[in-house]
Order: C-alpha cells, then sequence, then structure tokens
C-alpha cells in the first residue's frame, strides 16, 4: 500500500516520530526575525559527511513558500539568492560551483565551505553540508546510508528520515520504504533506534536521479 512520504522508519513498539526539521519556518512577504543562534536537529553532535579529497558540498533549502509563487517571481528571486550566496562564500567562491532546482541549490567547491555565512542570508530556509550519490534503484541508496553511516551508528540511537524532492512523477520510490530498509541495515550496527531524541539522525533528500545524505541541518536567519 502507499504510505505518506516523510515518515520515520521504526522498531516494532516505537512511537511516531516528531515532524522533520527540514519542515520549519517559511519566509512570507516579511522576512523572518531571527530567534538567536540554532544547531543541529539531533540530540549529540552531528556526524561530519565531508570527506578528505572531494570538496565541500552545501544543499541550500530556500524559503518554503517560493514554490507556490509566478514563475517570474520565482526567477528573481532564485537569482538574487544565488548571488548573495556566491558572494557569502568569500574566498571558496573561486572554486565554487552553484546549480538550482526547482526546490533546492547545490554548492560545490574544491575546498572547505564555511556553513555559517551562507545560512545568514535572507531567504534561506535551512542548509546541510551533504554527500551526493546517484541512484536507480532503492538498493543504491540503502548501500550509500550504510557506507556513509555504517560506522557513525556504532554505540548510538540512530533514527532515519527520508523525503522525495521535486517532482515526485520522475521519483519512483517511497521514502518510508527507504527509511525501514536502511534503518534496518543501520540497526544491526547501532545501539539501537530513538525517533524521539535520536543521537545521531540520517537524513536523506532524493531527488530523480541522485540523493543528498547528510546528518545536520542547520536553519537559516
Amino acid at each position: 500500500p502507499n504510505h505518506r512520504d516523510g515518515r520515520a522508519w521504526r522498531a516494532p513498539h516505537e512511537s511516531r516520530a516528531a515532524p522533520e526539521p527540514g519542515d520549519g519556518p517559511r519566509l512570507g512577504s516579511k522576512a523572518i526575525r531571527s530567534a538567536g543562534p540554532r544547531t543541529s536537529t539531533s540530540r549529540g553532535p552531528a556526524y561530519p559527511l565531508h570527506m578528505p579529497g572531494t570538496g565541500s558540498r552545501i544543499l541550500v533549502r530556500y524559503s518554503g513558500d517560493l514554490t507556490t509563487k509566478a514563475r517570474a517571481t520565482r526567477q528573481r528571486f532564485t537569482n538574487q539568492l544565488t548571488r548573495n550566496l556566491k558572494e557569502a562564500l568569500g574566498d571558496a567562491r573561486r572554486s565554487a560551483s552553484i546549480r538550482r532546482t526547482r526546490d533546492r541549490i547545490v554548492i560545490e567547491a574544491g575546498e572547505a565551505i564555511d556553513p555559517e555565512p551562507l545560512r545568514r542570508v535572507q531567504g534561506v530556509q535551512s542548509i546541510s553540508q551533504a554527500e551526493r550519490r546517484e541512484w536507480s534503484t532503492l538498493q543504491d541508496l540503502v548501500d550509500a546510508g550504510l557506507e556513509l553511516f555504517g560506522t557513525a551508528v556504532r554505540g548510538r540511537r540512530f533514527a532515519v528520515r527520508a523525503r522525495r524532492v521535486g517532482d515526485r512523477s520522475r521519483i519512483a520510490l517511497d521514502a518510508r520504504e527507504l527509511e525501514r530498509a536502511l534503518g534496518a541495515e543501520l540497526a544491526k550496527h547501532a545501539a539501537g533506534v530513538d525517533l524521539t531524541h535520536p543521537e545521531l539522525t540520517v537524513h536523506i533528500e532524493v531527488l530523480a536521479g541522485e540523493a543528498f545524505l547528510f546528518s545536520e541541518n542547520l536553519p537559516g536567519p
């Protein structure tokens, strides 16, 4: 049967997960004022996904109500946001490339990127330092998650959050099925599952043909 996306994998008798942290405040006609510094959405230190030699990749989520705007308005907003993000990169912009989808901006550079200036750019909902993997089957994503997080979950309680992003007609995958499959593999190495206060949260955002995996979600201004 079909299931609603965005629900976490759970072991038998586990309670329902809290709402996904990526679904945070949205930017309306007025700017959202910062309520002070906020950090990782998981309890405990986030597992760093930046791997030596691969440069740095930042996944940017922009204000959630933007996708409801007229195409011309959306285009103007994303053009300006892209320019502001490039400026915020500082010296890293010399080696950086920025590409846009309807729902995300992906920044890649040949050197480490400081996320703090990027998360302060107006119009950013949240950012994550992520690893990118191409996929064609659910098993591709399970293998990627196990590769990146199999060691990180050892001795820790974890949760898995998966969601489809973009045109879902082009993403032949059920997010809950992915959460269950990856969760079952990671559970073999972990201290257990904790959907309320996990020490490590494994996030996967699945787009058509590619996916981004990360453990930290830093809110914008």
